[in-house]
């Protein structure tokens, strides 16, 4: 004979007043509060309380805070020590090295929208003899452009100085490795690990990024220069500063650091030419 008692409908997840003791998420028997293997915290009935929310996320949004700026604050001061601190292990006060270059790039993104310190810009070299590198004027480039959008030479100039900063901000990753090849081979008797120079040179051009965005501007105003004008006044100003960030991270005397630092600079200054080229190459084929 059935029994008259029907299975007992399923009353959707819960949680139960016993915690687990193994992980939901890997199975891995609990040791603690956390899973040993993935991390995963032992979850009990207080944990989906409206109070334990808001405290999760009041402490989630603090220490996202606290390490956002002290990241940033030693970006400023001591970039080299936050490369220090990634290959030592301690990686848990500050937020990770492409974050940092991710967020500074934005930043860089939206305050220049329209107008980049760093990008070829049109407007300086449209009078000039100054030609693309299949041979072609930028003047000639620039009035076909105007022609066919039917808009004024000067509405043209900035409409494309526009679309080339953009490809130029979209591009600046390309310097990360490179920079990180460069230290690599000029510090390569200390038998550091290629990852270790490419996470001291993201450090190290994210704070470039942010000290051209302050002087670069300063100066573009003040002086009006661009180019390779503009950017070797400001590597000439940057030399303190990387001596000291390299000083501290790599160590060595000042006289051979001042070499290194001078070809390192060189390196840039070139791979910067280099760079110039390809986003006209690209904005010849894009715009």
């Amino acid at each position: 004979m059935l029994s008259s008692k029907q299975p007992e409908k399923s009353q959707g997840v819960h949680v139960s007043e016993t915690p687990p003791e193994s992980c939901p998420t890997c199975g891995a028997a609990f040791v603690g509060q956390f899973c040993h293997s993935c991390g995963e915290k032992r979850i009990a009935a207080s944990d989906l309380s409206l109070r334990y929310y808001a405290q999760t996320l009041l402490a989630d949004f603090t220490h996202l805070d606290s390490k956002l700026f002290r990241t940033i604050r030693l970006l400023l001061t001591r970039p080299s020590a936050l490369s220090e601190a990634y290959v030592t292990g301690r990686r848990s006060r500050y937020i990770k090295p492409l974050q940092v270059f991710l967020l500074v790039n934005l930043v860089f993104f939206l305050v220049f929208s329209s107008n980049d310190a760093f990008a070829p810009r049109l407007a300086f070299v449209y009078d000039s003899d100054t030609n693309l590198w299949n041979g072609l004027p930028i003047k000639t480039w620039v009035d076909t452009y105007a022609a066919n959008k039917g808009m004024s030479v000067d509405a043209a100039i900035t409409q494309m100085d526009i679309e080339i900063s953009n490809l130029t901000k979209g591009l600046l990753y390309l310097f990360v490795p490179f920079l990180g090849l460069v230290f690599w081979g000029l510090f390569y008797k200390q038998n550091r690990l290629l990852l270790c120079h490419i996470i001291f040179a993201t450090h190290w051009f994210a704070f470039f990024i942010l000290f051209m965005m302050v002087c670069g501007v300063a100066i573009l105003v003040l002086i009006k220069v661009h180019g390779i004008t503009l950017l070797l006044m400001l590597l000439a100003a940057l030399l303190p500063f990387h001596l000291i960030a390299t000083r501290h991270f790599y160590g060595g005397s000042w006289l051979s650091l001042m070499i290194k630092s001078i070809l390192f600079l060189a390196c840039f200054a070139l791979a910067y030419i280099l760079y110039l080229k390809l986003i006209m190459f690209i904005a010849y084929w894009v715009i």
